[in-house]
């Protein structure tokens, strides 16, 4: 613009010049000369008041211009000028026709600018608006919203009205569910559409070809003008053609001139959107430290301060309003970076200024407090690995290790510098089945987690069992890039439980041999009672039979105690031997076995349909005879017994009911019914050891299952067993 200023000047002043000296030789002249400089200087400033609405209507259309008064003026000057040219059409050297045609003209174009008027007034009134209800909504809008809002009101605002890249997101903005935003789009859309009735009417003002009607009716004048005035207006003529020549550049000059000045507000509008845009806070500062242009994050970052309009100013707020970290503030610096932390809210941001090339300064405010809440999450993640108990390892796809952690270390016994790039294999022990490792390598390259034990040397030779558990880490594209393994050392737990296993055969063994052991003697004290009862004569020994009969009890009691022990002793045998096991045969075997035993007459038992479950038969057939046992021993004295199996699917396994209708249990006794010895009636109502139910239990768990029992006293127990399903 600065380019353009200093020819228009000169233009302007070489046109006054011309129209001075052609008005001093006109009047010179007599009534014909004064006359016909009237009607030059009527053309002119016809042509030059048409120039200057051209100019103001494109200043309106730019919204640049605060009020109409000017076009007002000048459409007052040109029905001036057309009342001085009827008041001259007495005067035949004048092109009435041409003159006629132009003011036609002149009218339609008058007529165009208050269209253009009210369109321009109406859309700067809209732009005005937009920007402050676009910055609300986006304040409280999604980030991916918000930035298409911004975007399309970017466009609207630079003259991107007619793009038909804008139908579609402000179409969706104007039947959005949102009012806010369906209002945005809806105003838009106007916007829109007074835009493009703005242009329409700019377009159509500019097609109104008047300028030529006036040239034409000026050429017929001066022709006609130069016949009457021969030769001695050719220095006239000249003067005038000079002076048109002058006010056409000058015309051009100040066309250009505003679109300069139309093309620097656009720029400056966009670079005030783009700095509002930022996530920074942002300032600049002119070569006299005077604020010149900030955003509105900069002008909330001091609230206690308002907005800090000086250089020297805002470096005296960041010494004495924050705790400063880095180099020292220095007000004449124009270069200087610092981490400022503000203690009134703990949000820390990092301030960078650096000098512009006229001499000013531009200041940045990175919040960076997320971020540095990040590095300390990552801190405190890094430092949770460093200390885990577990051994950590990352390896990259090639399984070559790139970390591991000090337990890892500690654990296989080897320095850092000895495992970084070296592949996990250095640690197999060769005690691990190769199928293993292959398992392994198809799970974890499938992306998938594998989990298992294996074998493997430490550094000095040792031997050590670890559970492993390997997972891929993907990146932002799917890849696998890296592995994670979590080791933890079995070893001493591994030995503790096989002298657990060995400790606890050793007890099996020895209640079973005991337990066989000590039958003989118990059959051996009944059978001689019941000699010695026969043995005594009738009607005689009466205290004699009545001890005998406590013997005989005291040793079926026993009986009943060693094969109590004996039956919970075998419930805790391994598992390894594991297999699928039909519920409704082990149920139908337990079932015929204690109808054999009971002395109950016509039980009524329903076995619904069981599943299959992994486990060992013998153990679920001693664990479904104890249960339908205990509902025929502990029947109600009143009513016949009913006993109903049945089974539901549960998570991953099954849940088999047995429910009776006997005598039930008290709740008080609920929690330590299923303990071993636990009894509720005495042996000579109820006899049994008092580890039924424990052995149910100890089997239950031998599964990988539990038991629970639900009682109502006087009404029936139901025992809920839950066990692995076989699938």
């Amino acid at each position: 613009m600065k380019r353009l200023l200093r020819p228009t000047l000169m233009v302007f002043l070489a046109a006054m010049v011309v129209a001075v000296t052609a008005f001093a030789i006109l009047s010179r002249s007599g009534v014909d000369a004064r006359r016909h400089a009237d009607v030059l200087g009527t053309f002119d400033a016809l042509a030059e008041a048409e120039t200057s609405l051209d100019r103001d209507l494109l200043q309106v259309m730019a919204g640049l211009l605060p009020h109409y008064d000017t076009l007002v003026s000048h459409s007052a000057r040109l029905h001036s000028l057309f009342d001085r040219l009827d008041a001259a059409a007495d005067w035949p050297e004048l092109p009435l026709d041409d003159l006629a045609s132009y003011r036609t003209r002149i009218e339609a174009k008058l007529a165009a600018s208050e269209q253009i008027k009210a369109a321009a007034s109406f859309v700067a009134k809209e732009n005005a608006y937009l920007p402050f209800v676009v910055a609300g909504f986006v304040a409280g809008a999604d980030r991916d919203t918000a930035l298409k809002v911004q975007q399309a009101l970017i466009s609207l605002t630079t003259d991107g009205a007619d793009d038909d890249r804008l139908n579609a997101p402000v179409a969706a903005f104007a039947t959005s569910a949102d009012p806010a935003l369906r209002g945005i789009g809806q105003h838009m859309q106007v916007l829109r559409e007074q835009r493009l009735i703005l242009t329409q009417a700019v377009d159509g003002y500019f097609a109104i070809n008047s300028r030529a009607a006036l040239d034409a009716a000026r050429e017929r004048y001066m022709v006609a003008f130069g016949e009457r005035q021969d030769r001695s207006a050719v220095l006239e003529h000249a003067l005038e053609l000079v002076a048109a020549m002058l006010f056409l550049a000058l015309g051009v000059t100040i066309s250009r001139l505003g679109h300069a000045h139309e093309r620097a507000e656009r720029a400056h509008s966009q670079l005030v959107d783009a700095v509002d845009s930022l996530q920074e806070a942002f300032a600049l500062f002119d070569h006299g430290r005077r604020l010149v242009l900030s955003n509105a994050r900069y002008d909330a970052l001091f609230p206690g301060h308002g907005r800090v309009t000086g250089f020297r100013t805002l470096l005296s707020v960041l010494r004495t309003q924050t705790e400063s970290q880095g180099t020292t503030l220095d007000g004449d610096s124009g270069t200087q970076q610092a981490l400022v932390v503000n203690p009134a809210d703990g949000r820390a941001h990092l301030f960078r200024s650096r000098p512009t090339s006229d001499h000013g300064t531009v200041c940045l405010f990175t919040d960076i407090t997320e971020h540095r809440q990040v590095e300390a999450q990552i801190r405190k993640l890094t430092a949770a690995v460093e200390q885990s108990p577990v051994a950590i390892v990352i390896t990259d796809d090639q399984s070559r290790m790139e970390y591991v952690n000090p337990r890892f270390l500690e654990m296989t016994g080897y320095d850092l510098d000895e495992v970084i790039g070296q592949n996990p294999r250095m640690l197999k022990s060769g005690e691990v089945n190769p199928s293993v490792y292959e398992e392994m390598w198809k799970t974890i390259s499938a992306g998938l987690t594998w989990r298992g034990e294996l074998v493997n040397r430490r550094k000095n030779g040792e031997i050590y069992w670890e559970n492993a558990t390997i997972s891929p880490i993907r990146d932002a594209a799917g890849r696998i890039t890296h592995y994670v393994a979590l080791k933890e050392d079995t070893t001493q737990h591994k030995r503790n439980v096989d002298l657990l296993l060995d400790a606890n055969t050793d007890v099996e063994r020895m209640l079973f041999a005991a337990s066989h052991d000590l039958q003989e003697p118990v059959r051996l004290m009944q059978t001689y009672c019941q000699k010695l009862d026969r043995q005594i004569p009738t009607g005689s020994g009466g205290d004699a039979r009545e001890s005998m009969r406590f013997i005989m009890e005291a040793a079926r009691q026993l009986g009943h105690l060693i094969s109590g022990l004996a039956a919970y002793s075998r419930s805790g045998r391994p598992t390894d031997a594991f297999a699928p096991v039909d519920c409704s045969q082990v149920a139908n075997r337990a079932v015929a076995e204690c109808l054999a035993a009971s002395t109950q007459v016509n039980p009524h038992i329903r076995i619904s349909p069981l599943p299959v479950v992994q486990g060992d038969a013998v153990l679920l057939v001693m664990l479904f005879e104890n249960l339908i046992s205990n509902a025929l021993k502990f029947r109600h004295p009143e009513r016949t017994p009913e006993i109903t199996v049945s089974a539901r699917r549960d998570g991953a396994g099954w849940t088999i009911d047995v429910a009776d209708n006997g005598i039930g249990i008290a709740e008080q006794y609920l929690p330590t019914i299923t303990h071993p010895f636990s009894r509720l009636f005495p042996r000579a109502t109820h006899p049994g050891a008092g580890l039924g139910l424990a052995s149910c239990v100890k089997i239950a768990r031998a599964h990988g299952g539990q038991l629970s029992l639900d009682s109502e006293d006087g009404r029936g127990t139901v025992v809920h067993v839950w066990l692995p399903a076989a699938d």
